[in-house]
């Protein structure tokens, strides 16, 4: 997860310990949680390591997203079944490339832009919205490091902003009430501590 603010519920909820501060690292029983920073780097960094580093072969990135399209509601999540790093290109004739990540379950799914840039205005997000469906700041690089970690990688967002939505105050508020609906969500689904909580 990129932020501890995101984190914070799955560590109490999990009651997972500290065992690592850079990066910071949580662990638990059956459960390990790295806290990676916001961006594409840190991202990329604190999922290889975790998965070399104990040799993690199923990896979760969860957390907050941003809408592209109109509909979406704050609080959603998505299922994300294909990535594109908007931000990646070798030269101005090259293509974005797609990556798909492995899939869990049968859930509402959606396509997610990764960009080191947020967007936060309508015009930020109008220019890529024609990508995808919802944009993040980590979950391409996570991926990344998953297959070069040689790890399944699984992509779970929560709609923390919309449209409608164009200030960092309002959109960290938004995260600070949707972590708690994230963590809800996979203990129910996953299927080592449903029922156990």
């Amino acid at each position: 997860m990129a932020t501890k603010l995101e984190a914070d519920p799955f560590i109490k909820g999990l009651g997972l310990v500290q065992i690592e501060k850079q990066p910071l690292v949580y662990e638990g029983d059956q459960f390990y949680l790295v806290v990676t920073g916001i961006g594409k780097v840190k991202s990329a960094l604190a999922t290889f390591y975790l998965a070399d580093h104990y040799k993690i072969q199923e990896m979760f990135n969860l957390g907050a997203a941003g809408a592209l399209r109109a509909g979406c509601q704050v609080g959603e999540i998505k299922q994300i079944n294909k990535v594109v790093e908007i931000d990646h290109y070798l030269s101005p004739e090259d293509q974005p490339k797609f990556y798909k990540p492995d899939l869990f379950l049968d859930f509402p799914k959606a396509s997610l832009v990764t960009q080191d840039r947020p967007a936060i205005s309508l015009e930020s997000r109008k220019l890529i919205s024609f990508k995808a469906d919802l944009v993040d700041m980590e979950g391409a690089a996570f991926l990344r490091a998953c297959r070069m970690a040689k790890s399944k990688a699984y992509i779970f967002k929560i709609i923390s902003d919309t449209l409608e939505h164009h200030d960092n105050k309002t959109i960290i508020k938004n995260i600070k009430d949707t972590s708690e609906l994230m963590f809800n969500f996979f203990k129910e689904f996953h299927p080592r501590i449903k029922g156990k909580i």
